[in-house]
């Protein structure tokens, strides 16, 4: 009580400060973090304000998008084709990148462009992780380059003389796969393995370079016995696939078969198929994973695909199962009385097949059979599907590339 009797007009005590929950620091990076994997995605975050623009270039940040997106398949942003223009020396042979992705997420062409000379030999064998594998057969050595399209970086190597000499053997094929350098600040590592064939002594080799060690393995052979299968080869510019911890490619011959290299205990193994002949096996059947992480195969016959499965039973007979058949006259609308479609290649993550038909090319998700027909021209090459999540390096250098890219609401990218 005050004087003469009056109650007092304490104030109330202050409420706690609540911070909005976009104020929130801990809970703004949870939201964040949960964005898309499409490219834009944190670049368009980075444009709300100076904050969130330092909170998403920030490396513990990036760590923690870079970790929780790759519990899922990466995006298919696009393909590279290698194209030769014209059969001259003087006239360049280009690696062609194609986006697919609508605005605001499609790369500028440019982004990825690879030119080098026609005579260099240089071939694409196909792309995994981010990154893209080539050879050169057109100097003294055979050199592999590995490169990533994002960063821009290049590793190029030799090949070891047991599988250089060309007289008698043929590097026909091969596979890049990274091992580091996704959810740290190290360089990228990566294996490479090249697959082919030394015709005089009938037999298939694999051989594989780590980049942490920096020198190449013994070379892992495997035996061509039976006549026909003398004929056999690896396929050329065919993407492997790979299934759980092992490598496959195609067989070219008289019998439809696969080479499986397993990455584990660096065994080599031709595996028939039973598939009948046709009459390019290289366009006709890829491997491909199934539920439960086992062997299948995607075989393209005439205006159908069918999807075979592996199966192993109790005393390690081995048979192959009919699955799904799919008609492609029925879902893409085709008209049987004219060409069959061509498989121009296969994506392993995203179980994503691309068919040329004579006037375009189709994407065919092999699960949902839900596709796509992006606004490009039919090719006429064998493509290999490029995949990869995006995260902001915040730099933008004003070139035309990213002049670009920040129209498409990107700035500069660093590959996960």
């Amino acid at each position: 009580m005050t004087c003469g009797g009056l109650p007092s007009s304490t104030a109330p005590a202050p409420m706690p400060t609540v911070a909005a929950p976009l104020e929130d620091e801990n809970l703004l990076t949870e939201i964040l973090v949960r964005l898309a994997r499409l490219p834009s995605a944190l670049p368009r975050a980075s444009l709300v304000c100076k904050r969130w623009r330092l909170l998403v270039s920030d490396r513990r940040f990036v760590r923690r998008f870079r970790a929780h997106h790759l519990r899922s398949p990466p995006p298919l942003i696009g393909f590279f084709e290698e194209v030769t223009r014209e059969p001259s020396p003087d006239s360049p042979s280009s690696l062609f990148f194609t986006p697919i992705l609508d605005p605001p997420n499609r790369v500028p062409v440019s982004r990825f462009s690879l030119s080098f000379r026609n005579g260099d030999g240089r071939t694409i064998l196909g792309c995994r992780d981010g990154l893209v594998l080539l050879v050169d057969a057109g100097g003294a050595e055979i050199e592999v380059l590995v490169w990533d399209p994002i960063t821009g970086d290049q590793h190029r190597f030799v090949v070891p003389p047991a599988i250089d000499e060309r007289q008698v053997i043929e590097i026909l094929n091969g596979a890049v796969l990274r091992t580091a350098g996704i959810l740290d600040d190290r360089p990228f590592r990566f294996h490479v393995v090249l697959a082919g064939i030394d015709r005089p002594n009938k037999r298939l080799f694999a051989c594989v370079y780590s980049s942490e060690a920096g020198k190449w393995g013994d070379p892992i052979w495997v035996s061509v016995d039976s006549e026909s299968d003398v004929r056999t080869t690896v396929s050329m510019r065919v993407s492997s696939t790979l299934v759980g911890n092992s490598l496959y490619w195609s067989l070219n011959g008289d019998t439809a078969a696969i080479l499986q290299f397993d990455l584990g205990t660096q065994r080599l193994a031709v595996i028939p198929l039973p598939l009948d002949k046709c009459s390019d096996g290289s366009r006709s059947f890829r491997a491909m994973p199934v539920d439960g992480g086992g062997l299948g195969i995607l075989e393209l016959l005439d205006f159908n695909i069918q999807l075979w499965k592996r199966e192993i039973d109790r005393d390690g007979v081995v048979s192959w199962v009919l699955g799904k058949t799919i008609e492609l006259d029925q879902l893409l609308s085709l008209d049987k009385r004219g060409m069959s479609p061509m498989m121009l290649g296969y994506c392993e993550v995203n179980n994503v097949v691309f068919l040329r038909t004579v006037f375009s090319i189709f994407l065919v998700q092999l699960e949902s059979l839900k596709f796509n027909k992006p606004p490009i021209q039919a090719s006429y090459f064998l493509v290999h599907p490029f995949t990869s999540v995006y995260t902001a390096d915040m730099g933008i250098g004003g070139g035309p590339d990213e002049a670009k890219l920040l129209c498409n609401a990107m700035h500069k990218v660093t590959v996960l």
